[in-house]
């Protein structure tokens, strides 16, 4: 009889609590909004330019010390494709992150907007590390659909462990929302928005765009671990997923603004000069094909790989090498939009 009243009172436990945290949601604000290191900066730039900005990059660190706003719109400065963009990486970000500030993007852009365009990073990682895994920034953007979206970014030709390791990342952080586990921590502890990030990410037009500056040396360093690098290259193939045609479709059909363009970016690191991954020009999408900017290619790209000045480590460039990326992406689109393209040109 005793075990039987603790089971009954576990199960009751249980089930008021699961009630009370159903009760709770409807009670907390966007959880997009409460604070997550480096992606409310992020998100209090989009509001900023919110009207004026029409494009902008996500992704994750690589993106954000390797896409410079300012010279990716010199090089379509005086071309149909001209207009403002801003940088929306975020360190440490994933695929589960760029999507939602991707759609909370194109949600809040203007009917008559010109030219919208969204880059998006295709090699960013499928979830956050595991040890973000119960930080309020992984938290509060795992909702149900988030879960779905992470799924996507599985593919049969993945081992076991990975294929469910990123699901199950996923359905664990949802269960923590769920559970209201770290919801409320920008309520009970106010944080405030990290004015130092924030104004190096704005000075000089930045717009996002942030770049540590390298330590003393380290130039050198990165030459010599180039040089030791030229003479191993192998090539294999990258693996679509159909993650990246679901999250262009979702965006397309999200979008306030008709005529919104994509395309995917690969960002580069120079172990890419031992051996780097190969992709299709495009992903093909109901709406027609995304472009692929593989800016990882050694072979395409020698100018950035082979200056250690472009880096500030093994796999995150310069101001340099930012400014050589976003002109060398900017250049590939222009031309990608010269002449009208069809998912035929994606490949099988």
């Amino acid at each position: 009889m005793a075990k039987n009243r603790v089971l009954l009172s576990l199960i009751a436990f249980a089930a008021a609590f699961v009630f009370v945290c159903i009760l709770l949601h409807p009670l907390l604000p966007d959880p997009l909004l409460l604070h997550a290191d480096m992606r409310s900066e992020k998100l209090l730039l989009m509001q900023q330019w919110q009207g004026t900005a029409n494009r902008a990059a996500f992704g994750s660190s690589h993106m954000q010390d390797g896409f410079d706003p300012r010279a990716f719109d010199a090089v379509l400065q005086g071309t149909p494709l001209a207009g403002k963009t801003i940088n929306l990486a975020v360190p440490g970000g994933a695929q589960t992150e760029q999507r939602l500030l991707a759609l909370r993007f194109v949600r809040t852009l203007p009917h008559n907007a010109d030219q919208p365009l969204v880059l998006l990073e295709l090699n960013a990682g499928a979830n956050f590390t595991n040890d973000h895994l119960v930080h309020p920034r992984a938290i509060n953007a795992y909702d149900w659909q988030t879960v779905r979206f992470a799924e996507t970014l599985s593919s049969p030709q993945q081992g076991p462990a990975q294929r469910f390791g990123r699901v199950g990342y996923a359905l664990i952080a949802w269960a923590l929302r769920t559970a209201n586990f770290g919801m409320l921590s920008s309520r009970i502890f106010s944080a405030p928005i990290d004015q130092a990030q924030l104004a190096d990410e704005t000075r000089d037009d930045r717009r996002g765009f942030s770049n540590p500056i390298p330590p003393a040396g380290q130039t050198a360093r990165m030459q010599a671990l180039i040089d030791t690098s030229v003479a191993h290259s192998a090539v294999s193939k990258g693996l679509v997923v159909p993650g990246f045609r679901v999250l262009a479709e979702e965006l397309q059909r999200a979008s306030a603004a008709p005529g919104l363009q994509l395309a995917y970016i690969v960002t580069p690191k120079i172990g890419d000069l031992a051996g780097y991954t190969t992709w299709p020009p495009c992903i093909a999408t109901v709406q027609g094909p995304v472009p692929v900017v593989a800016v990882n290619r050694p072979d395409l790209y020698p100018q950035l790989f082979h200056d250690g000045a472009n880096w500030v480590d093994d796999a995150h460039l310069s101001e340099q090498g930012a400014q050589l990326l976003s002109r060398a992406v900017a250049q590939q689109l222009e031309t990608w939009h010269t002449v009208p393209q069809t998912n035929a040109a994606c490949g099988a």
